[in-house]
């Protein structure tokens, strides 16, 4: 479920910037990390950019999670 959860925020984090997603993929590295990429096209473009995202999760269940 994190996992899922984390996908969506991502998801919905760059669409509201207005790119269209075309995929996210996030894996366990760990107990409490999670890294991967996600799939885009910024608005006016048909080229797919990929950017590396990870994701960690602190004691209290709250995730912060970054892509570059």
């Amino acid at each position: 479920a994190e996992i899922d959860d984390v996908k969506k925020k991502i998801t919905d984090d760059f669409t509201a910037k207005g790119m269209t997603v075309a995929e996210v993929s996030m894996l366990r590295r760990g107990p409490r990390e999670l890294g991967g990429y996600v799939k885009f096209t910024s608005q006016g473009s048909d080229q797919v950019q990929q950017k590396t995202c990870t994701a960690a999760m602190a004691a209290d269940k709250t995730t912060t999670w970054s892509c570059q």
